[in-house]
């Protein structure tokens, strides 16, 4: 049964966030790739947090109908964050706070089993490798909120009759 763990990475205090990313993908990811040879994860997903020049906080719809509701201004909300453009350090948040998710990228890695996992985990432990690693993460990570866990049962639902028709 495959395994999963999942990171929570914050860029060093003065990195922009795309010089965090620009480093993650071409610098760091191929680290880790280097040191861990044939144990490399099956997958290692990478979800950057977007960012906006502005933030958004959705405004009440002028006349409101009885039927109007938080979820209205909630969809409002997420048009206004999808129309912006990624530049600046500001969430695009749809709900909650930007103080909720001061993460920069949550990674996926996928292994193919525990056993796997437990040997990828040994061989980044070594001490030459951990050490290299050490003094990679310390270019572009804020080591002290590093965040990971092994995730437990994953489940996966997709959609079969999606077609995307949009014109290019």
């Amino acid at each position: 049964m495959p395994h999963c763990a999942l990171l929570y990475v914050y860029r060093k205090n003065g990195t922009s966030p795309e010089n965090f990313r620009q480093y993650y993908e071409n610098n760091h990811v191929p680290c880790i790739q280097r040191l861990s040879g044939h144990l490399f994860p099956v997958s290692h997903v990478r979800h950057y947090m977007g960012y906006k020049p502005t933030a958004v906080t959705p405004e009440p719809k002028a006349t409101p109908s009885t039927a109007s509701t938080s979820r209205d201004q909630w969809v409002d909300g997420a048009f206004d964050v999808l129309e912006g453009s990624a530049s600046q350090n500001v969430p695009m948040m749809v709900m909650g706070q930007p103080a909720d998710f001061e993460w920069d990228v949550c990674s996926v890695l996928t292994f193919t089993n525990d056993t796997h996992l437990r040997q990828f985990m040994e061989v980044m432990a070594d001490e030459k490798n951990a050490k290299a690693l050490a003094e990679d993460e310390e270019k572009f990570m804020d080591r002290s909120r590093f965040q990971a866990l092994i995730l437990g049962e994953v489940r996966k639902t997709e959609n079969d009759t999606w077609v995307d028709n949009q014109e290019s």
